[in-house]
């Protein structure tokens, strides 16, 4: 598999993952679902998963404000997942090394995320 494509599946994955979570939530909205045991859950898994989801956190009454930021917040994911999805590549393909900077970059971003 080549760079090109392998990135371009990592950053469709930094792309839908964010949809699916936003679409959890808004089901869980929608049913009224108010177990905060499922809710602490999907938070852990969603912070994991989508560690820009942060960027969701500031609120504003303008109009329009939510979605430009869930836009930003898709875009800096997109990123995210696509230089990870480039050293993955690159420790598979040329060094060892690569992987480990990539697991070390993971590492760092969760416990990061978890200390919050």
């Amino acid at each position: 598999m080549t760079l090109l494509r392998f990135t371009s599946l990592f950053t469709l994955l930094g792309f839908v993952i964010p949809l699916m979570f936003q679409l959890i939530w808004w089901l869980f909205d929608y049913f009224k679902i108010s177990n905060l045991g499922i809710h602490g859950i999907v938070e852990k898994l969603m912070l994991i998963l989508w560690p820009t989801s942060l960027m969701m956190l500031p609120t504003s009454d303008v109009p329009g404000f939510e979605a430009k930021l869930l836009l930003i917040s898709l875009v800096a994911n997109m990123v995210v997942y696509l230089i990870l999805g480039g050293i993955i590549w690159l420790g598979l393909r040329k060094h060892i090394g690569f992987l480990v900077l990539a697991g070390l970059m993971i590492s760092i971003i969760w416990w990061r995320l978890w200390t919050l």
